[in-house]
C-alpha cells in the first residue's frame, strides 16, 4: 500500500499543477513550481521505494492505475506549460513597445504608427 500511496502523492501534485496552469497568470506560473517540485520529489521517493525494495514490475492493479494516472496528468502538464509558454510569449510581444511588434498599440495603450497595406491603401486599426 505504501507505493499506491506514494503514487497518489504525485498525481495529486500533478493534479494541483494542471489546476494552477488551467488559468495562466504570473502568480499561478510562480506558485505551481512548488506543485512541481512537489510531484517531482513524490515520483522520485516512489522509484527509490521501488528500486530498494527490488520491485521489478508493478505487481498491483492499483498501483499501475495509479501510475497511468500519473502518466496523463503528466502529459496534460507538459500540454498546459507549453500552452502558458505561448501565452505568456504572445502577451511579451503585445505589451513591447518595438516596431516588429504585431500590436498597434503601445504598453501605454495609445495607438502606435498606422502601417500602410498592399496596394496603396491605408488600414487603421483602433
Amino acid at each position: 500500500m505504501r507505493y499506491i500511496d506514494q503514487a497518489m502523492q504525485a498525481r495529486r501534485g500533478l493534479q494541483a499543477l494542471c489546476e494552477r496552469l488551467q488559468q495562466p497568470s504570473l502568480a499561478s506560473l510562480e506558485a505551481s513550481a512548488h506543485d512541481l517540485n512537489a510531484a517531482v520529489l513524490s515520483l522520485h521517493n516512489l522509484e527509490a521505494s521501488l528500486k530498494s525494495h527490488g520491485v521489478p514490475q508493478v505487481s498491483s492493479p492499483a498501483l499501475a492505475a495509479e501510475l497511468t494516472a500519473i502518466r496523463r496528468e503528466i502529459a496534460k502538464a507538459q500540454a498546459l506549460v507549453s500552452a502558458a509558454g505561448d501565452f505568456f510569449e504572445g502577451w511579451g510581444r503585445l505589451m513591447s513597445n518595438s516596431e516588429d511588434a504585431n500590436s498597434y498599440y503601445t504598453p501605454q495603450g495609445k495607438s502606435g504608427p498606422v502601417l500602410a497595406a498592399e496596394g496603396g491603401k491605408l488600414v487603421l486599426h483602433g
